[in-house]
């Protein structure tokens, strides 16, 4: 049986990010770990239009000098959501894959 789409894609983002998959049927938590980061991931089979057309906005207007984010915010919650894509992730902010000290 092959194995589901939506495991697939936590093991390539675990895989991406240098991380495990810790997620499991029927256990609270997040998806992925690595060291610096927990991961919770969604898979769709297509997200809002809406969404897509944000961040290509986004991303168009800061070209290559500035980073192009979406502020996701819902009424009544009590946190926004910075949404960037992945790619844009790793060249601002360096490898996926690192090990980070805390003192």
């Amino acid at each position: 049986m092959p194995e589901p789409l939506w495991k697939q894609t936590e093991r390539r983002i675990a895989r991406q990010f240098g991380g495990i998959v810790i997620s499991r049927l029927g256990v609270k938590g997040v998806d992925v770990e690595t060291d610096w980061l927990c991961i919770e991931v969604k898979e769709r089979n297509q997200l809002p239009v809406w969404i897509n057309e944000a961040l290509d906005r986004a991303r168009k207007a800061g070209g290559e000098k500035k980073l192009g984010i979406v502020i996701l915010h819902q009424k009544g919650y009590r946190e926004d959501v910075v949404m960037l894509a992945v790619s844009d992730f790793r060249q601002w902010f360096g490898e996926l894959r690192r090990k980070v000290v805390i003192s």
